[in-house]
């Protein structure tokens, strides 16, 4: 199972990394399409809650993302930005007020736009013949079946607001 742990490195300079990562669900599990969903609700493009109140509203840092990882084990997901350093300690006190603010409620649109995004970056990810052999590839590998675009589509189709509130609380 995984332990979390931490590492700093301190260094000189102007630009600071930060990274923050929670635990998720494991690979094939059923609450991981809303994870997904969730973080892309979070940081997955320029018209998200992190974007919009750290980038645009505050101008605090200049790049905010998520990441979602799985194992068979279990699972991280996670927001990392880049931003000045005299910045930093704003931007972690705004970072951690809004993930709060998402925990006490969800927008319908903020899940909708979760839902279109999870299921475009799926679509895009298997845009040429490279990369759906990959993708064919690496869910033999994985799980022992052909991956199918479709039924991955439809387990992102099928999230809704009681299944996030499930993914925020793994989280917890």
């Amino acid at each position: 199972k995984y332990q979390g742990g931490k590492f700093t490195k301190v260094a000189e300079g102007e630009q600071v990394n930060i990274l923050m990562a929670f635990p998720s669900f494991p690979l094939g599990h059923p609450g991981l399409p809303a994870d997904v969903v969730y973080s892309a609700m979070l940081a997955g493009c320029n018209s998200s809650r992190l974007w919009r109140e750290l980038r645009e509203t505050r101008g605090l840092c200049y790049e905010i993302g998520r990441l979602t990882y799985a194992w068979k084990q279990g699972g991280i997901s996670g927001v990392r930005m880049s931003c000045g350093s005299g910045d930093a300690a704003e931007a972690i006190r705004v970072l951690c007020a809004e993930l709060q603010r998402a925990q006490d409620g969800l927008a319908e649109s903020e899940i909708e736009m979760g839902i279109k995004l999870a299921r475009a970056n799926l679509v895009m990810a298997s845009e040429t013949s490279y990369d759906r052999l990959g993708s064919a590839l690496h869910h033999i590998g994985v799980h022992g079946k052909a991956y199918d675009l479709d039924k991955e589509l439809e387990k992102f189709a099928a999230v809704d607001r009681a299944a996030i509130r499930r993914a925020i609380e793994m989280q917890r």
